[in-house]
């Protein structure tokens, strides 16, 4: 007859449970040995029914030495070496194995359930950290896109206003040279037209006459030599020129048949003065070219 402890044993060989491995991924690893855990719980078992045994072994020896004290027949030595020796019920052989499977049981329950437990918490904390992850960098790169698109705005400005710059200088550049080329077609228009259109218009000499003589200051005596063309209507008009003149002076208005048209000069005590269309046009347009190509 073998101990209890070594029945036990052999008949958890089929309970045999080596370990449980939990692994999601690279989340969370555990390894549970259940082959120690249940020579820790059979050890302590076998502990306490050895001891129970010899206890009861202890007490039915006293009782046999009582008796034979008492004159009764005492119990053989083979019997009393049964009595030493370990007795195992075959209920009690019953009783262990199920209370090892009721305790492995509950340490496989126990461990699975924390075990999903610890999994389902990882997997959690796991997809939380996902979570804010993601947010930061969709925050992180919402951020970063406004930055470029600042950086862009103002290097677009920067751009803008160079071109802006480089035009005006252009558009400064090109006026400048224009500027000559206008004023050399506007002086020819101008002659064009003084040509055509003041030569018939007698007012305009009157007018360059008067102006003239008012601006003559220390003469009181006037010769205006005119072309035979104007002679007519400035001799008709010598009255109005003087009173436009003022004062007392002598005014002679005479025909210079190697004139033309338009011509006029002016002998005074100070000297001869050009007051003709033709000179005015050649004075007027001798400055407007000096403006034109003055730096």
């Amino acid at each position: 007859m073998l101990f209890p402890e070594a029945e036990v044993t052999r008949s958890l060989s089929n309970l045999y449970k080596a370990h449980v491995n939990m692994n999601k991924g690279d989340v969370y690893t555990r390894v549970i040995d259940y082959n120690e855990l249940l020579e820790q719980k059979l050890s302590a078992l076998s502990f306490e029914r050895q001891s129970e045994l010899r206890r009861q072994q202890m007490e039915e020896r006293k009782k046999h030495l009582e008796d034979g004290a008492s004159g009764e027949d005492p119990e053989p030595a083979e019997f009393l070496e049964g009595l030493a020796a370990p007795e195992v019920l075959p209920e009690m052989q019953i009783d262990y194995v199920e209370r090892a499977k009721e305790e492995a049981d509950k340490i496989v329950s126990k461990a699975t359930a924390d075990a999903e437990m610890i999994l389902t918490k990882a997997v959690q904390e796991a997809e939380n950290l996902k979570e804010r992850t993601r947010k930061e960098a969709e925050e992180q790169g919402y951020a970063q896109g406004m930055e470029r698109v600042r950086e862009q705005e103002t290097q677009m400005r920067m751009e803008l206003q160079q071109l802006k710059e480089e035009q005006e200088q252009v558009y400064a550049d090109r006026l400048y040279t224009m500027e000559p080329e206008l004023m050399d077609a506007v002086i020819h228009v101008f002659d064009q037209v003084l040509h055509t259109d003041f030569t018939d218009h007698r007012e305009v000499l009157l007018y360059l006459i008067r102006r003239t003589v008012r601006h003559i200051k220390n003469s009181r005596e006037f010769r205006v030599f005119v072309s035979a063309d104007d002679y007519a209507d400035l001799s008709a008009k010598k009255d109005e020129i003087i009173e436009k003149i003022g004062g007392e002076v002598v005014l002679d208005i005479i025909m210079d048949e190697s004139m033309r048209s338009g011509q006029c000069t002016i002998d005074t005590d100070e000297g001869l003065f050009e007051c003709g269309l033709d000179i005015q046009l050649a004075n007027l347009v001798r400055d407007l070219k000096a403006l034109a190509h003055a730096d």
